[in-house]
């Protein structure tokens, strides 16, 4: 068969499928493992041997991405920026930049920065707000409205100082209560 010949049978030949086949194994998305990478950074413990469920640090946590689930954490919680949490959280501390919506119980204090957002049924021992609340809060000690801040619920506080610009729409109880009217509020 001639040179022309093979050309011309090659072309009335159906045409083979160019495309490429992956000999990769398949894995796990790369958005889960993206989110799972920064669900929780967490400063290292200072146990070497100390190991950390997802849900759970010894030392400070911080969120920067979505989370929506129970946290617990024997440190500090922060909530960066741009990051959406959702859930349960226990922690001696909580600072929220991004934005919170669930039930908070800090034993030490808690703060929410301007930036931040908080939608929460929220028990801590003091609490700062500089930036927006929505919510029902028990305070055994001292609650704090900077003048930036925006309060939108109902407040059972030891104490309560509010800043000249603060906004609060809501009820307030303060002074000290039984542990039982707290609840009962």
């Amino acid at each position: 068969m001639s040179k022309s010949a093979r050309r011309k049978a090659a072309k009335s030949k159906p045409a083979r499928s160019m495309k490429k086949r992956s000999t990769r194994k398949a894995a796990a998305p790369k958005s889960a493992k993206r989110a799972a990478k920064r669900v929780l950074k967490r400063k290292p413990a200072k146990s070497r041997r100390a190991k950390h469920s997802a849900g759970s640090a010894s030392g400070a946590a911080r969120i920067t991405g979505r989370f929506d689930g129970t946290i617990n954490a024997a440190g500090e919680l922060l909530v960066s920026k741009g990051a959406r949490c959702s859930g349960t959280v226990q922690a001696s501390g909580m600072r929220v930049d991004g934005f919170f919506k669930g039930n908070v119980s800090a034993r030490n204090g808690m703060h929410v920065s301007r930036a931040g957002a908080c939608n929460a049924t929220i028990n801590a021992g003091s609490l700062n707000v500089d930036g927006s609340m929505n919510g029902r809060t028990i305070v055994r000690g001292k609650m704090r409205l900077s003048p930036s801040a925006q309060m939108k619920g109902q407040i059972v506080a030891g104490r309560l100082v509010v800043a000249e610009g603060a906004s609060f729409d809501g009820r307030a109880r303060i002074g000290k209560f039984s542990h039982q009217s707290r609840k009962a509020a």
